[in-house]
């Protein structure tokens, strides 16, 4: 069955509530929730909200973890013209005080109030912002209470336009500031009829995926929900990312895809019960956010016995854009990131990825000169990432242009770096970041997570061959796991000052 194609994202929720209500759409470990019963809670609280005075346009933060609430609360939200803004747990007070004077919310839902210290965090901030109000997400139900007539709500609905914005996202910050990308309903709905078709993640109207990822995220709240919701398909919600649970939650709902960035899969591949489940409903594995490598990937193929995809995204991008195939090999899937959907536009300027479109994010929240910055006199918008060509069509990432380094007058690009180091038998996984160096200016320093009796020179040796020398980093750390950012990726500032601070001290390996 052809997949419908609105622009608005609450026109999907409004369509299967109609022609499939009785399907679950958000299941977790207390409850199901039907199409129908979803669109319904969702007019409660958009209701509510219109209600209790939030207006079209304004921001409306939800702090919280992946939830049939959270679900909820994103679709009344959007279905009004107002602006999702999710806030994650995990990031400090600090960090959350910094997105919150940004975008100046209009009202925060705290969906962890019944846990003492988030609901002492939230006080904390709310105690030195005394215009933003709050909602415990324990009082959702006498919240709803306060409605407005069905009329006037519809009314409000309508006017809700394809180019409005639905949805800030704020950068991790790993690279400095956080700043707020603007996605609109036309961009986030035109991604999702793009990532569902056959020949890329094929999510269905049978599909049940498990969304365990920060909702704050666009990995959350548009590659795991919006895409699900596009296709009329069931989503399993997990709070946090648990390997065990994630394992278990396949057999139990009997899930067709799960996805995550690398570091979540190497965990799980470490479990007892990951050669144990039955995959015997999975379909696609989307392991993507950093490259994987190689044997990661062939290890998922080899015990799941089922498709596993890599992709390119960003989140100005509104999520995945580029797709490996079903057929690849896992030497493809973890050195490339497969090939641009044919309704991308997308070109290589002196290697940098840059895309084009009516789809891309509206621009950064109040920050009109990065925005500018972000684009070409011509209107193409400059990722920052390097790619190259493959003789098949693939697009392979060479690295971040943030992220590049010279050493000796030569750029040397980690993820090139990476990649090689992964590729042997000996590292599982490896990050290499700069460090000051008298002779050269800067030289790579590699964190690798490989058995402690790994023999670097060794290692050195076989880089060479598939690296020039330059490349090669000088010093060599072994670890047992690498610090990530809330949103699961690698904390590459965090290594950089260690391993700056490693140097000064030593001046030597901490190998």
């Amino acid at each position: 069955m052809l997949q419908p194609k609105f622009t608005k994202i609450h026109a999907y929720l409004t369509h299967y509530a109609q022609t499939q209500g009785d399907v679950e759409a958000w299941v977790d470990d207390e409850r199901s929730i039907t199409y129908s019963q979803a669109a319904k809670w969702v007019a409660s609280l958009a209701g509510a909200m219109l209600a209790h005075d939030v207006k079209p346009g304004q921001r409306v933060a939800v702090y919280g973890k992946p939830s049939p609430e959270f679900m909820a609360l994103f679709l009344a939200i959007t279905s009004i013209g107002c602006v999702y803004v999710g806030l994650n747990p995990k990031y400090s007070q600090h960090e959350l005080g910094v997105v919150l004077d940004d975008c100046e919310p209009s009202l925060l839902f705290n969906l962890l109030d019944t846990d003492v210290e988030h609901a002492m965090k939230i006080h904390r901030l709310m105690r030195t912002r005394p215009s933003l109000r709050q909602v415990a997400g324990s009082y959702l139900d006498v919240f709803e209470h306060d409605e407005i007539e069905q009329k006037k709500l519809h009314a409000i609905q309508t006017a809700v336009e394809p180019k409005h914005i639905a949805l800030l996202v704020y950068t991790s910050g790993s690279t400095g500031t956080p700043k707020g990308a603007q996605l609109t309903h036309k961009g986030i709905t035109f991604i999702g009829s793009v990532a569902n078709q056959p020949a890329h993640f094929g999510v269905n109207g049978q599909g049940r995926t498990l969304c365990n990822l920060p909702i704050n995220h666009v990995g959350c709240v548009i590659d795991t929900c919006t895409n699900s919701l596009t296709a009329g398909a069931t989503i399993v919600f997990q709070p946090d990312f648990d390997p065990d649970a994630m394992l278990s939650a396949i057999e139990t709902y009997r899930l067709t895809s799960i996805g995550g960035v690398p570091a979540m899969f190497m965990v799980m591949t470490r479990s007892a019960r990951f050669f144990t489940t039955d995959y015997s409903s999975l379909q696609k594995v989307i392991v993507a956010g950093n490259s994987p490598s190689t044997a990661l990937v062939h290890g998922l193929q080899q015990v799941m016995q089922c498709t596993v995809m890599n992709g390119y995204g960003l989140t100005e991008g509104m999520g995945f854009s580029t797709f490996t195939d079903a057929d690849d090999s896992a030497e493809d899937i973890a050195g490339t990131v497969g090939r641009f959907d044919p309704n991308i536009e997308w070109r290589l300027e002196d290697g940098e990825i840059q895309l084009r479109g009516d789809w891309l994010f509206a621009g950064y929240f109040r920050r009109a000169d990065a925005t500018a910055e972000a684009f070409t006199e011509d209107g193409w918008f400059r990722t920052g990432d390097v790619a190259s060509l493959t003789e098949e069509g693939r697009i392979r990432l060479v690295g971040r242009l943030k992220e590049m380094f010279k050493s000796g007058g030569y750029n040397v690009y980690p993820l090139e770096v990476e990649k090689a180091l992964e590729s042997t038998d000996q590292v599982a996984m490896a990050v290499v970041v700069p460090v000051p160096d008298e002779k050269y200016a800067e030289v790579g320093y590699a964190f690798l997570v490989a058995d402690p009796t790994i023999d670097t020179e060794l290692l050195k040796t076989t880089l060479r061959e598939r690296l020039a020398n330059y490349k090669i980093p000088k010093y060599f750390e072994v670890v047992q796991e690498l610090p990530v950012l809330p949103v699961g990726k690698v904390n590459r500032l965090a290594l950089k000052e260690q391993a700056k601070n490693r140097v000064a001290a030593t001046g030597s390996s901490a190998a």
